[in-house]
Order: C-alpha cells, then sequence, then structure tokens
C-alpha cells in the first residue's frame, strides 16, 4: 500500500462505519475499490442509507453475523473493534490485509506526524499544539492539520498535504494497537488506568500506549505519573515536563534532557524563560501540564517569542471543564469528557469552590474507590445517574460520602437546579462513559447545555 492504484480492483471492506470508516469511503471509492460495509447495526441506524451506499456500488452486510465470512482483501477496522478479534484473524491468516484510517494515513502522508496519547488531557493537549504552531509557527507557508480520535479523520487532508507539512494527531490506545509508523515527535501525557473493560488489564494497555514511541521518535514524558516516568527511563533524548520539578531536579533524576517546566512563576524550555505561567485561560494544575507538554511537543517549529500570544488566545475544547452559563447566579460547568475517577478528581482540583456534582453512566471496569476519595469533604452535594450509579454508590458508602442517586442524567440536572442557590457552581464530570444513554460524550455534553439553557 505505497500508491493511489494499490486498492484498484481490490476488495476492500469497511468493519463498521463509524467516523473514520466513513470518511474512508469516498477515499476508497475514487481509487477503484470495489467496496463493502460490514455493520453489527441495522441498515436504517447507518449514517447513509441503504440507498445511497447501493447507489455508490457498496455491498452491505448487516446485524448478527456480520463478521460471517470475510473474503475481502483488505479490511479497515473501526478503532473501537479489537484487531484480534477471531473472525478478523481467520481472515487475516488467509491473506487479508488489516488496516484502520489513521494508519493508512501515517503510512502515506508526507507531512510529519506530532502524535499525543494519554489517559487523561491528550484532547486538550492535541488542539492547543495546532494552535501554537497556527499561531506562532516559524515558517508561514505550512499547512497544520489536526485530527485522529479528537473526532477528525486525517484521511480528508492526505490530498492536501506536502514534505514539510505538519500533521497534529490525537491517537487512541485502539488505535495504536495497529500503529506501524510511529511519529516523530510524540507526547504521551500520563497513563493511568481506563478502558479496562476493552483491554485484557493493565499491562496491554500500557504496551498499547507505548506503540506511540519508535526508535526514533522524540518523546515528551510527564515526570509526574509513574508510569510515564518509567518509560522515560527506558529511553535516551527525552524531553520531560512537570509542573512541581526544576530543571535541575529532572537532570539529576533523569539524566541530560530537555525540559519544560514551571520556574520563577514562568514556563521554561530547558530553564528560558518562555511566557509568564499566569497567562494560561485554562484553570487547574493538570492544563498546566497540558500546555506544557503542547509547548514541548511543538517548540522545533514554533517562535518563541509568539508562544505567550498563542496560548493566551486558546480557550479550550468544548465538554471539557466547560462554563456553559451562569442561571440564577449558578455557574454550570460541563465536562462531560471525564471518563475515568481520575479526570473527574482533575476537573474538582481545577475549581475554586465545592460544586455540586454530577455523576455516572456506564463504567469501564474501573473501581470507583478513586472517586470516592476525590469527592469526600470536596463536593457539596453528590448526584449519581445512569446505569453505573448503584455501583458509584457502593464505593461513596464505604467511603461514608452522602448521595443522591436518578435514573437518568436529565432527572440529576433537575434535582441540582433546584437545590443549587446563588453562587453555587454546578459540575457535570460523569467519571464513566456515555453510552448507557447517550451515543457519545459530545452528545451527553450537548445535552447537558441544553437542559441548563431551558
Amino acid at each position: 500500500m505505497t500508491d493511489d492504484t494499490s486498492f484498484f480492483g481490490k476488495r476492500v471492506c469497511l468493519l463498521g462505519l463509524g467516523v473514520s470508516n466513513l470518511a474512508l469511503l469516498d477515499f476508497l471509492a475514487a481509487r477503484g475499490a470495489r467496496l463493502s460495509v460490514r455493520e453489527c447495526r441495522a441498515p436504517d441506524t447507518l449514517p447513509l442509507s441503504v440507498a445511497e451506499l447501493c447507489g455508490r456500488g457498496v455491498r452491505l452486510i448487516c446485524g448478527e453475523g456480520y463478521l460471517d465470512n470475510i473474503d475481502e482483501d483488505i479490511l479497515f477496522r473501526s478503532p473501537g473493534m479489537r484487531p484480534d478479534l477471531p473472525p478478523l484473524a481467520a481472515a487475516v491468516a488467509k491473506g487479508a490485509v488489516l488496516y484502520d484510517e489513521i494508519q493508512l494515513f501515517c503510512a502515506r502522508s508526507p507531512a510529519t506526524l506530532l502524535g499525543v496519547t494519554g489517559s487523561d488531557g491528550k484532547t486538550t493537549t492535541t488542539a492547543l499544539a495546532a494552535h501554537l504552531l497556527r499561531h506562532a509557527r516559524r515558517d508561514r507557508d505550512i499547512r497544520v492539520a489536526l485530527g485522529g480520535n479528537i473526532g477528525t479523520p486525517l484521511i480528508g487532508e492526505l490530498p492536501h498535504l506536502r514534505s514539510g507539512d505538519l500533521a497534529v494527531a490525537e491517537l487512541s490506545s485502539f488505535q495504536l494497537m495497529t500503529q506501524t509508523k510511529p511519529p516523530a515527535r510524540a507526547v504521551i501525557t500520563n497513563i493511568t488506568e481506563n478502558h479496562l473493560n476493552w483491554h485484557r488489564g493493565m499491562a496491554e494497555y500500557i504496551e498499547a500506549k507505548k506503540r506511540i514511541l519508535g526508535e526514533a521518535t522524540h518523546a515528551i514524558l510527564n515526570a509526574e505519573n509513574d508510569i510515564t516516568a518509567m518509560v522515560a527511563r527506558e529511553r535516551a533524548n527525552l524531553t520531560l515536563f512537570s509542573s512541581r520539578r526544576t530543571r535541575g531536579e529532572l537532570v539529576a533524576n533523569f539524566g541530560a534532557c530537555h525540559t519544560v517546566t514551571r520556574e520563577r512563576g514562568m514556563l521554561c524550555y530547558d530553564g528560558k524563560e518562555l511566557f509568564p505561567a499566569h497567562v494560561i485561560p485554562l484553570p487547574g494544575i493538570h492544563n498546566l501540564e497540558n500546555v506544557m507538554a503542547a509547548v514541548g511537543l511543538v517548540f522545533p517549529y514554533v517562535d518563541a517569542n509568539l508562544l505567550r500570544e498563542a496560548v493566551a488566545s486558546f480557550l479550550g475544547v468544548s465538554h471539557r471543564l466547560q462554563l456553559i452559563a451562569t442561571v440564577d447566579g449558578v455557574r454550570y460547568f460541563d465536562s462531560s469528557i471525564d471518563s475515568t475517577p481520575t479526570r473527574t478528581a482533575a476537573a474538582l482540583a481545577a475549581l475554586d469552590t465545592s460544586p455540586i456534582l454530577l455523576c455516572g453512566g456506564r463504567g469501564k471496569g474501573l473501581s470507583f474507590s478513586p472517586l470516592a476519595r476525590a469527592v469526600r469533604g470536596r463536593v457539596r452535594v453528590l448526584l449519581l445517574f445512569g446505569e453505573a450509579r448503584e455501583e458509584i454508590g457502593q464505593a461513596m458508602c464505604e467511603a461514608d460520602v452522602p448521595y443522591l442517586s436518578f435514573p437518568t442524567m436529565g432527572e440529576a440536572v433537575l434535582a441540582a437546579k433546584a437545590m443549587a442557590r446563588e453562587g453555587d457552581v454546578v459540575l457535570l464530570s460523569p467519571a464513566c462513559t456515555s453510552f448507557d444513554e447517550f451515543r457519545n460524550f459530545e452528545d451527553r455534553g450537548d445535552t447537558f447545555r441544553r437542559l441548563v439553557l431551558e
């Protein structure tokens, strides 16, 4: 798969018609592929109708048994589909090639790839890195593409990219399971327990995250996270970023290395002052670390004199501790992206008050004991909702944390409104996935916004 003719006449199957594979449809059709789609969902729930797919010459296999008798030459899995599923493994054993959208992009793109992964903070870090490049890059003629797990497939950018351009990609552990071309520079923001309902244990999850680092990849690793600090000790030529230690302390711990630190109230690269930390508009230590990671990732390509203004103009990403409204003196924050206890703990730490906290959804197979420790004595009222509310409630009972429980998020929002008083903060930070009640975390956050504005 090194040129556009390699798909011509080949039987190519999209395993699932989600965001990334939907973007592949036109790309592959334009290159002469004989396309099929295999989907577990019913035809009337797909983003394209049966008539539209048939009109494009696409064969459709839906419902139970959609992975039976795979006979196509090339398979593109959706990121959430494990690459080692028995039907896929059997097809590969018979000669099929298994790919995914981001893997194809990386294999063909002439642009320099900058990658970001991690358990928490990767979307903010990715979006900020692209923002810094667009506003502070040295070469104004280069193109900066942004995509990947952040919600925008990069394959659509491929025809527009040239050598010397930059592509900033958020890469999930699901995508990294089959990644074969590592980025030139890569961030791992942190690694904590996550997606253990999909990965076969923490060891597999860690190894998937580490796949972002090839032998020649320049790594930007969080020195404050135990696992990424361990990874740092396995590698040379690392850039480390830290919110608490000085450059001298990092060099003493890790040896000769580049550093992004906060010292004397200034963000510094290798000890050289860049801009005051107070210009960062995003609240919380976790966002300070995200800024450090993004600066470390893009530093070779930006004008350091332009960083202050670029950082100050970045107002964050939707659904990430986002103030959506003030109603009757009550501030409502949407942090729907927070799908783990550690993310909710970080959101709480970023606020300067004790909020009315809404948690719930579908669990990821993680313990909620860390959530109980994070909220104990830290929230004014805890409101639980959704499929995991009883499991979360059990952890709260064991930690002697009081709570109220509701079947749906909408009922929890109404309860929060009824009990909130002027000066309060209401925070949606679910510590769970959204898939019991919503399509995704964006749908959950948008619903929260609508309920608040109503």
